[in-house]
């Protein structure tokens, strides 16, 4: 901590006035303010709090802790400041913790609703479900106003795969805080997750008002096309806004809107440029970062389903709606062994910054159990974690052509050669479902909405077969699973 510049006003008056720059958002301004008063006044427990509270807004945790930490030093009995100190061992991932804050924090006051709030998400964190559903149902008994009480357990409920409740409950949050985007996002996602498509889509466009997607937001002066007007002879962007196999999922869409008679642009990703050339009709494709021509109207990739009304019997559902350059594919063909047994590509683990990458991606050490010596395997990672490189050096019955692979079009190639690709939740899902072949994919306990929550099958990929993984944190009965069916399909391919 610096030395702050002594002033003439008294330290009541500093604190008043820097709780005052805290409440308008002038974050460096209270900052220096909190720490004149504490340099004044080391014993003023509430500015260290606020002062933590700060540093915290302004992205410096580990000081934020440090600074609650003396606030409890010089007054262990106020619950408020193991609750606020317990959101920062949070935000963390300090789960224990935050967990001993919380129930601090509940000892001191057992009536503190948020407090009980917390440690419910904690506890879900913690994968201590019906612990944490106890907590959230306390909160709400303490104060029924508390809306992310409920929101809160509409989510675990999600989680424990009752949707009734889940939405029962987002609801009653939303009569609460009508205006709230985070909820009626999380009821969007309960309702596609539960194949309720027609509202789900419809409130899924709720997305655009959450603080967390603002930066996905584009500011186009074109307005958003959603299936009211009339665009033929007109112009219109379709441009990608989440994840590469989000991207590959709702690329079907593309050539229906052709068939309004609109000029189509594209803007995806720029691995996806060399793939996504087969689909005929499209004026112009374009990666992200390039200039733009004048468009009429502009619509995001996930929002065409919404704007084609699409429900579980109207999905634009093929058997396959992407290809490989045969010329390409030639090549590729050529730098495999000749076929001597079935070839089955996998793929274990997605994008490390994907949300829910810690339940769907898999240690290769792992995966491995499905290796056998009938068939040949095909490493379809393009990147891989530093705990899977030593392994896969050590492995070379793991055909690697990692170096080789510059874009999806040639995953896509390599994938086309195969009998069949075995993968988790991730971007070579979409691909290989999108070329028509047989695809096994590891679903997680909590999938996401495209996979459903019971399915085997995939409405939107006939070729998929879906193995759900039945408990959190364990993926050996699933894999024990695809062993069994590989050892079949392999005796009769």
């Amino acid at each position: 901590m610096s030395q702050a510049k002594p002033s003439a006003l008294p330290v009541d008056t500093h604190f008043h006035l820097a709780v005052s720059f805290h409440q308008q958002g002038r974050l460096e301004d209270a900052a220096k303010l909190y720490e004149s008063v504490v340099i004044a006044n080391p014993l003023h427990d509430e500015a260290w709090h606020m002062y933590g509270l700060v540093a915290n807004k302004l992205g410096n945790h580990k000081q934020a802790i440090e600074l609650i930490t003396k606030s409890i030093n010089l007054d262990s009995k106020k619950a408020k400041y193991f609750n606020n100190r317990g959101l920062i061992h949070q935000q963390l991932l300090q789960f224990t913790e935050a967990l001993d804050d919380f129930e601090e924090s509940l000892q001191l006051d057992p009536n503190l609703a948020q407090a009980h709030c917390n440690k419910g998400n904690i506890l879900q964190e913690l994968h201590r479900y019906h612990e944490a559903k106890d907590s959230f149902s306390t909160a709400i008994q303490i104060d029924p106003q508390y809306a992310d009480a409920y929101f809160n357990r509409g989510n675990l409920w999600v989680i424990l795969k009752n949707i009734e409740k889940a939405i029962e409950d987002f609801d009653h949050a939303l009569s609460l805080l009508p205006s709230d985007a985070d909820y009626t996002y999380n009821k969007s996602m309960a309702l596609l997750l539960n194949g309720e498509y027609r509202l789900g889509w419809e409130l899924y466009e709720s997305r655009w008002h959450r603080a967390s997607s603002k930066h996905h937001k584009r500011d186009f002066s074109a307005p958003i096309w959603l299936g009211n007007e009339n665009i033929k002879d007109k112009k219109i962007l379709l441009y990608a806004e989440q994840g590469l196999g989000d991207t590959i999922q709702f690329i079907r869409y593309v050539p229906m809107v052709v068939k309004l008679g609109a000029q189509v642009f594209v803007e995806i990703q720029s691995p996806l440029m060399q793939l996504f050339k087969c689909i005929e009709g499209v004026t112009e494709w374009s990666k992200k970062g390039d200039s733009l021509p004048y468009f009429d109207f502009q619509c995001p990739l996930m929002s065409l389903p919404f704007a084609f009304k699409t429900q579980l019997d109207n999905i634009p559902s093929f058997k396959s709606y992407l290809s490989c350059d045969p010329v390409k594919k030639n090549v590729w063909r050529n730098k495999l062994e000749s076929k001597k047994r079935p070839r089955i590509g996998i793929a274990w683990s997605g994008s490390s910054i994907h949300r829910n990458d810690l339940n769907r991606s898999i240690l290769l050490s792992s995966f491995k159990s499905i290796i056998c010596d009938d068939a040949d395997f095909y490493s379809l990672q393009i990147e891989y974690r530093t705990h899977d490189i030593d392994y896969i050096n050590e492995h070379p019955e793991i055909i690697d052509f990692s170096s080789e692979l510059k874009d999806f079009s040639d995953t896509a190639c390599l994938c086309n050669l195969m009998d069949l690709i075995i993968t988790v939740d991730t971007s070579v899902a979409h691909l290989s479902a999108a070329l028509g072949k047989l695809t096994w994919v590891l679903v997680p306990h909590n999938p996401d909405f495209r996979w459903f929550n019971d399915r085997q099958d995939s409405p939107w990929y006939p070729s998929v077969k879906i193995f759900r993984q039945n408990s959190f944190d364990n993926w050996n009965q699933t894999l024990n699973q695809i062993r069994q069916e590989l050892t079949k399909f392999i005796s009769t391919s």
